[in-house]
């Protein structure tokens, strides 16, 4: 008998003579092979040495009806007989990683749209496991066909170029599940690490979160008007590209959908200071944005111009009284979207810096229209393109119109503070 650390769940089935007739075929091709049962589940799954593993899952795809017998993935999981992992797909933030992705009427807008583009592009139906361990997405697909090399390249490549805000890095899977070794992982450029802390991804993906980017208090009622109750707001249908890349210039094209879905069932009376039940309204905001962000840097300064227009869409579901076309006056998105709460086209021009210090420990980061600036600290060996992933942690955020200039922290970035944020024409002052 093979020792018992050698032996790996390979077939399951609801029947024991399903599994037993395996077992016999098994034997006559020398193979052997041990049945276990669980009865309070009502399975029986084989076992069989590791060796053996790949053979008998071929086997069994050769031979068996996948309606009687199902496989045992590498990890322990038991799955349909011709059900073939793809690409493990590891996501930037956990805290966005749920359970309710598996399930198409669970799942959000830009997976079930990614899951829907992916399976018209491959040909095939494609679903999703969650893996909260490592954080990860495992992308598969169940049917006969053993040739899934171009699918994987498919699902990568629209990974990297559609949802970069979303995942980080993904990896090709042999069909059991376990991660192809030889397999050169891609992974997202580093330069994203620093788009990602641009004025405009900050206020895109987290407008709420610490960066440069002025939040928008809708809790300070000074006038009368409608209250939300609630607010659903996100980033989706995102798709970047490096366009340029040189040891000078990098240029990044990209677009994406921001929304906000406000839920009204108050008015605010500011003479009586008093909230008013109404008749329940929502309002949405959608915003779609193509920008185009040109960096130019060298060893110590990096210069970021983005170019954006949005087309909007401001809509409520039913019609609103005294005359009014929006039932709220701001946005969280008002700070990197400075327009009117209407539909329409609108454009603008975004200039920012990320500055390192004389003695090379901080980074300072600011734009030209914002009066906070926000300093990170840095290795010795951090530059902008290979070695930044410094910026994926906390930064201190400052307000120019308030803050210490004699702050320890803030001395070795003093001069630049001194010779350029206290230069600017701070067109938002009053935000």
């Amino acid at each position: 008998m093979a020792k018992k650390e050698k032996l790996k769940y390979c077939l399951w089935s609801y029947n024991k003579e399903e599994i037993n007739d395996v077992m016999m075929a098994l034997d006559k091709l020398g193979i052997e092979s041990f049945r276990e049962s669980h009865l309070h589940l009502k399975i029986h799954l084989l076992l069989v040495n590791k060796k053996n593993y790949d053979q008998t899952i071929t086997f069994a795809r050769e031979n068996l009806d996948p309606k009687k017998i199902g496989m045992v993935n590498d990890y322990g999981v038991r799955r349909h007989l011709y059900a073939h992992s793809l690409v493990l797909a590891t996501v930037k933030d956990d805290k966005k990683l749920d359970s309710g992705w598996e399930r198409e009427g669970m799942q959000p807008p830009f997976i079930r749209e990614m899951l829907n583009n992916l399976s018209h592009s491959c040909n095939c139906i494609l679903k999703i496991r969650v893996n909260n361990n490592t954080h990860a997405i495992e992308i598969y697909a169940n049917g006969k066909d053993e040739d899934y090399d171009e699918t994987r390249d498919k699902i990568i490549s629209y990974i990297y170029e559609n949802m970069g805000d979303t995942f980080e890095r993904a990896s090709k899977c042999e069909d059991n599940g376990r991660l192809i070794k030889k397999d050169k992982t891609r992974k997202r450029d580093n330069v994203y690490h620093l788009f990602d802390r641009t004025f405009l991804a900050s206020g895109m993906y987290n407008p709420g979160g610490n960066s440069i980017v002025p939040k928008t208090d809708e809790e300070l009622l000074t006038k009368s008007g409608y209250i939300s109750d609630s607010v659903n707001r996100g980033c989706q249908r995102q798709k970047q590209t490096i366009v340029l890349k040189t040891d000078e210039k990098i240029v990044i094209n990209g677009v994406a959908e921001l929304y906000e879905v406000k839920k009204y069932t108050h008015t605010w009376d500011a003479e009586s200071q008093s909230k008013n039940e109404i008749l329940p309204v929502e309002s949405s905001l959608i915003d779609h944005i193509k920008y185009n962000t040109s960096i130019v840097f060298d060893k110590d300064v990096a210069k970021l111009t983005t170019n954006y227009t949005t087309n909007r869409d401001a809509i409520i579901n039913r019609e609103l009284a005294f005359g009014l076309t929006f039932p709220s006056e701001v946005s969280t998105r008002n700070a990197i979207l400075p327009f009117p709460l209407k539909a329409g086209n609108y454009n603008g021009v975004i200039e920012e810096y990320f500055m390192r210090s004389t003695d090379g420990t901080k980074l300072l980061h600011f734009a030209t229209h914002s009066p906070y600036f926000e300093i990170y600290d840095i290795p010795e060996d951090f530059d902008f393109v290979n070695n930044n992933l410094a910026l994926n942690k906390a930064s201190t955020v400052y307000d120019i119109r308030d803050y210490n200039p004699e702050e320890p922290e803030l001395q070795s970035v003093r001069n630049i503070i001194d010779n350029n944020l206290k230069q600017l024409m701070l067109s938002n002052k009053d935000n």
